[in-house]
């Protein structure tokens, strides 16, 4: 098991503000297995988002529907850095 840090939203829309998807299930339960993501690398993006987490650079299989994107911040791109957790 990893301990590395990833923090992810379910993206419905690409206006300006993210919003979460939400869902219910009857008498099941979703899992997600998040252990494809890759857990150190550098990966270049352009531009800041929506980005697929399942295609290049980050290539993540199992993770299709996936997305995240830059919502705060100077920079023009989305980042995607693992890291162990440590950092604040």
């Amino acid at each position: 098991m990893s301990n590395t840090t990833y923090g992810f939203d379910a993206i419905t829309s690409q206006g300006p503000e993210p919003t979460a998807s939400s869902y219910a299930t009857s008498g099941g339960l979703y899992t997600q297995n998040f252990d494809t993501l890759p857990n150190s690398g550098s990966f270049p993006l352009s531009g800041s988002g929506p980005i697929d987490v399942d295609t290049a650079p980050i290539a993540a299989g199992g993770t299709d529907g996936w997305q995240f994107w830059r919502y705060a911040g100077t920079g023009t791109s989305a980042v995607f850095s693992p890291n162990n957790g440590s950092g604040s």
